[in-house]
């Protein structure tokens, strides 16, 4: 199948290029990083080359060029250098990673066919994480295909699309080529996460140089959830049974997810983040690799080579559209890398340091300002809901915190964050410098929020507790050695970690049994017929619900989509809605709607007859052709 050759020789170009750029490093990490590359590559190059032939098969023969001239370059240019076999110990830390990662993965792939559009009897199903976002990522997914870039939402067009885009149209790639569009999703995420779970072991177990100690963080960061179990104690009143029915059947009542009743928000990393928010998935993906090129001169004892700032730059100039989030992060421990670095280093090599941080930064910033101020800049600095002073994000509630600061992190990261702060006070200088560059990112995200939904300022916060694992769980580990005298220690590192994982694991286990139907047999039949019976430019009138065939899965323009997503883009829908709603209530081929956005085709269904109840439906019979219907969808057409 060609969309899997895509896929499969990006891929093996981004471990070919690590394999010749980084051959001084083992060839798991190697392999590790070059797949997070050669999914970046996958991800940029048809979008540039978009903007020359549209979204297209040509732009995609281009981009399959633009990654053989790379490859080329890289075998031209590149001396052959020894490269570091798969020794003993290179097999002991697979073995090491692979207990940990594949079971993640399996879970993940999982999740993944549950949670996608998975077919049911002619309809189409979600679970319960996706059921809000999922939709919005198949629309940008399908309408991207033939669209000309920059490209507007489709789900309001005439608006430039600011949101980070990149991971949806990796889909798109494998969508145009021949992957259902379930499987577009599918196929690259299961990998992306395997990626992620591999990366962050590695990353561990560089920083901490103890399989133990990676493990811990690995659990800690994956199984993450909080105190809220302790809320299911006391409501269950003894009959545990019920409280756990309610769980695995409630909407969104597991302990990490009860933001009205008990302020509980620091939701599971897999459940709530990656599998629903493939940008911040992606963001994962690059932001890994990344920090491991930053920090592994630092642990060697030496400067970047020249392959490992290439890659570096790569890599982070790639982010902005990935995810603007992981960016950010990225800058902000970039930035106090260089200055912790050039404080310890020796008087000889301070110079070098910052130079080739400053070629660092100068070059991502060359390559990552055009597409910051053609995409991300336009919808944010003009926008008075984003970039706005905010103490506590989340738990600030008009200038007053709904739980007392500290208790508000306690209950939701659990009692890890107690080992977290010890650690601060660590002596180990390396510690320090990512304990700092952490703190630089939590700090940034406690005062300031970049986007009008508080909730989203968390994506930074992760992006700060992965880090801070890495010297806690050293440090954690460390203390259990120092027990060793105690003969309760194993229970108490038992109870520790129980404590910490029970509250993600049971949001983890409520995904597993989670399914809504998202598409029912009608809405898919229309979709269908819409995708190949209508022109990709056409726009059409419908409801603004966010479970809308039309856009999520034919692809095609509505005039106006659901609050639920535009608000929190910082648009503006109030007066469109107005227009879509007097043009129902008194439908007419002449009406100003139809000539203004020049719509080809109006929509009539269950969406419609809940959101406009005054529609005319006699009039827009005289009005207009019907070209398709079925038992709950009528397809007009503007001729």
């Amino acid at each position: 199948m060609i969309a899997i050759f895509i896929l499969f020789l990006f891929l093996a170009s981004g471990v070919y290029i690590e394999n010749k750029l980084l051959s001084g490093i083992g060839i798991i990490e190697r392999s590790w990083i070059g797949l997070c590359l050669g999914f970046a590559m996958l991800m940029l190059f048809p979008a540039a080359m978009a903007f020359i032939f549209s979204f297209t098969v040509m732009a995609h023969v281009f981009a399959i060029v633009l990654d053989i001239i790379v490859v080329f370059l890289v075998y031209k240019f590149k001396r052959n250098e020894h490269i570091s076999s798969f020794s003993v110990d290179e097999r002991k830390k697979l073995l090491g990673a692979l207990i940990l990662v594949l079971p993640f993965s399996v879970l993940m792939a999982y999740l993944q066919y549950t949670h996608t559009i998975m077919p049911k009897n002619g309809a189409l199903w979600v679970g319960q994480s996706t059921y809000g976002d999922l939709p919005l990522h198949l629309s940008i997914i399908t309408s991207a295909i033939d669209a000309k870039f920059p490209m507007d939402y489709s789900i309001f067009p005439g608006v430039r699309l600011g949101y980070p885009f990149l991971i949806d149209t990796l889909s798109s790639t494998l969508y145009l080529f021949g992957l259902s569009l379930q499987s577009s999703i599918i196929i690259p995420d299961t990998i992306i996460s395997s990626c992620i779970f591999l990366g962050y072991y590695l990353l561990a177990l560089k920083i901490c140089n103890d399989k133990r100690a990676a493990t811990l963080a690995f659990i800690l960061l994956f199984l993450n959830g909080g105190l809220g179990f302790l809320y299911d104690i006391d409501l269950a009143g003894g009959d545990f049974s019920a409280r756990i029915n309610e769980i695995m059947t409630g909407y969104y009542k597991t302990p990490v997810n009860r933001p009205e009743a008990h302020n509980l928000v620091w939701a599971n990393i897999i459940a709530d983040m990656m599998l629903p928010q493939r940008t911040f998935m992606g963001g994962m993906l690059i932001f890994l690799p990344s920090i491991y090129l930053i920090i592994t001169p630092l642990y060697e004892n030496r400067e970047f080579k020249k392959g490992e700032l290439a890659l570096l730059i790569a890599l982070a100039s790639s982010l902005p559209m990935i995810n603007t989030h992981a960016f950010l992060a990225l800058g902000v421990f970039s930035i106090i890398q260089m200055i912790s670095r050039i404080i310890i280093a020796d008087a000889s090599r301070k110079k070098t340091v910052f130079i080739q941080f400053a070629i660092f930064g100068a070059s991502t910033l060359c390559l990552t300002l055009p597409q910051l101020f053609t995409w991300t800049f336009g919808q944010s600095l003009h926008n008075s809901g984003f970039l706005r002073f905010h103490f506590n994000w989340i738990n600030n509630n008009n200038g007053t915190l709904r739980d007392i600061y500290p208790v508000f992190y306690l209950k939701n990261m659990g009692i890890v964050i107690i080992p977290m702060l010890m650690s601060i006070f660590t002596k180990d200088k390396k510690f320090r410098s990512l304990i700092l560059s952490a703190l630089a990112i939590f700090l940034l995200s406690e005062f300031v929020l970049f986007q009008p939904n508080k909730y989203d300022n968390n994506k930074l916060i992760y992006f700060s507790f992965l880090i801070m694992l890495l010297p806690t769980s050293s440090i954690l580990i460390s203390i259990y050695d120092s027990l060793v005298k105690i003969p309760a220690r194993a229970l108490l590192a038992t109870l520790f970690i129980f404590t910490c994982v029970i509250s993600g694991s049971l949001s983890l286990a409520r995904e597993c049994v989670s399914g809504y139907e998202a598409f029912s047999p009608d809405s898919v039949d229309i979709a269908n017929f819409v995708e190949n019976n209508t022109d990709r430019d056409s726009v059409f009138v419908t409801a603004s619900n966010h479970l809308n065939p039309i856009s999520s899965l034919a692809g095609r323009k509505i005039l106006c989509g659901p609050d639920l997503w535009l608000y929190y883009h910082g648009i503006d829908t109030s007066k469109r809605k107005a227009e879509i709603k007097d043009f129902y209530s008194n439908p007419n081929k002449h009406n100003g709607l139809i000539e203004k956005y020049n719509v080809k085709y109006i929509i009539i269904g269950p969406g419609e007859l809940y959101e406009y109840s005054d529609i005319d439906l006699e009039k827009l019979d005289d009005e207009f052709d019907i070209v398709y219907s079925n038992n709950s969808y009528a397809l007009y057409k503007v001729i």
